[in-house]
């Protein structure tokens, strides 16, 4: 077993393997995923699946077992995220994983307004300590997530949100090809272990919302609303409280420049512009 990729049956994670087949024999490809029956697929091509989860260290070594390189695809998780990577992490080390490659956020910080960049920042610190060999992949902003925080922009002609600040609205599909590339080149592998893999530009809702308007013919605005409207029309709308307080965290790291950092690395991997929110906003909009 060469490579082995953690939630591989979500968003990113099934998108870095399908590309991996393309680059690598199946035989080469193990994949740890919390329900193997979403994985039947994968095991009809010859990955090996292993159903293993965070929260159980044995059955993490089985998953891990004979890799020499592990992507630790980082989970959505604000209570447990960093203690489950911290045991991903000890189990790789132990079964003698030689490369941790970790999905972490291009605001990764150990101060920064968002909880997740909060997380990865400490994760990045325990790889370090760890020993092992490791990239921490620094992916832009996933624009897969705008549709759901610009709300309904064409019903209503805005986007209502709080105050915001520029981001580099990253896609998914541009982030697995290039992680597949990293995972199977070794010479494409920078000399720093922190890799932005960004979009080349970046933009604030203001920006967007005049893109969406080209592409759709409707005049759309950006709209801002208090930071305390913001949750309370997230709560409405089913969200606990503490998790509209810690989306509202994006928006203020947002407006600390936390998220507008752009990168050219992902356009060479790919040998392409990445798909930019021109590009996102035609599929979705147009």
């Amino acid at each position: 077993m060469s490579i082995v990729v953690t939630g591989a049956t979500g968003k990113l994670g099934k998108l870095v393997v399908e590309n991996l087949l393309t680059h690598i024999s199946p035989t080469q490809i193990g994949v740890s995923v919390r329900d193997a029956t979403k994985a039947s697929d994968l095991s009809q091509k010859g990955v090996r699946v292993t159903q293993a989860s965070f929260d159980d260290p044995s059955a993490l070594k089985e998953a891990f077992k004979g890799a020499k390189t592990l992507l630790l695809i980082s989970v959505d998780n604000f209570d447990k995220a960093v203690d489950q990577h911290k045991t991903a992490i000890d189990v790789a080390k132990e079964v003698g994983v030689k490369t941790v490659f970790y999905t972490s956020h291009i605001g990764a910080n150990k101060t920064s307004a968002f909880a997740a960049c909060r997380h990865h920042a400490e994760t990045e610190e325990y790889l370090v300590k760890s020993g092992l060999n490791f990239y921490s992949l620094r992916n832009g902003f996933y624009s897969e997530s705008l549709k759901m925080m610009l709300g309904q922009p064409i019903q209503t002609g805005a986007i209502y949100a709080p105050e915001d600040g520029p981001v580099s609205w990253t896609g998914h599909k541009d982030l697995a090809e290039a992680i597949a590339i990293l995972l199977t080149d070794e010479s494409k592998l920078p000399k720093d272990p922190y890799v932005p893999l960004t979009a080349h530009d970046a933009l604030d809702f203001t920006g967007i919302a005049k893109i969406i308007s080209d592409v759709s013919g409707k005049e759309i605005n950006k709209v801002t609303i208090s930071d305390d409207t913001f949750v309370e029309k997230t709560v409405q709308h089913g969200v606990p409280e503490f998790i509209a307080n810690h989306l509202l965290g994006i928006y203020h790291a947002s407006r600390q420049g936390d998220f507008k950092r752009v990168d050219p690395l992902l356009e060479q991997l790919l040998g392409r512009k990445p798909e930019s929110i021109e590009g996102w906003a035609q599929r979705v909009f147009a």
